[in-house]
């Protein structure tokens, strides 16, 4: 009941490092569920830029990417790998352009790219398929009825799950992709967000990653 989740919710506070404000929104397992936080709403730790993207933390706790000057596309990758798990994230895009999170993704010593991506972008642009950077194309795209889940210009929530092969994602609470791919499953890589070497400008909170 209403009084069990604010008893419990509160202490979670302490040993989790997420916000009063969230947790009181939340049952105890829910809170439980989310896992480990990768963006702590302070700065960048846990974090590495590749390229010259812009990216700053608000006094709100919002990061922050934008494209830099250069015109080629950045990474802000974590500095973990992570291969199976459960990843939630909230974002906002503000200037239209391409962009996306990749999974299990690395570059090598030639700069060659690898890994998987979930795509992201305003309306048309695949948002929740799935790109595969082994064969360079879209291995899942999004039919005209999932296109209309994407909020533009509002808060969106993506829920990612990976567990060997099989790679599932969620918009807002709503089933995109639920693939099988075999080449993308036998890699082991960092997170990246891309960001588009062209204008855009993406706004990020409350992501979260569960180990599977």
């Amino acid at each position: 009941n209403g009084r069990d989740v604010a008893f419990l919710a509160i202490p979670l506070f302490f040993y989790t490092g997420l916000r009063i404000g969230e947790c009181l929104a939340l049952t105890f397992s829910d809170c439980q569920n989310r896992g480990e936080e990768l963006f702590n709403g302070k700065n960048l730790d846990g974090w590495e830029l590749i390229g010259d993207a812009h990216c700053t933390v608000t006094p709100k706790g919002i990061l922050v990417t934008e494209n830099g000057t250069s015109g080629k596309t950045s990474y802000l990758c974590t500095t973990s790998n992570y291969k199976d798990f459960e990843l939630t994230y909230e974002y906002k895009q503000e200037v239209d352009g391409n962009t996306g999170v990749f999974f299990r993704g690395y570059i090598d010593e030639e700069g060659g790219l690898h890994g998987g991506e979930v795509e992201m972008g305003p309306h048309g642009w695949n948002n929740g398929g799935i790109f595969s950077a082994v064969n360079f194309k879209k291995i899942m795209e999004v039919n005209d009825e999932q296109d209309k889940i994407l909020r533009a210009g509002e808060w969106n929530t993506m829920r990612v799950r990976m567990k060997g092969a099989h790679i599932q994602t969620w918009l807002n609470g709503e089933p995109i992709a639920d693939i099988i791919d075999e080449p993308l499953g036998r890699l082991d890589g960092r997170l990246m967000l891309q960001v588009d070497g062209k204008p855009v400008r993406i706004f990020w909170r409350n992501i979260h990653l569960k180990k599977i």
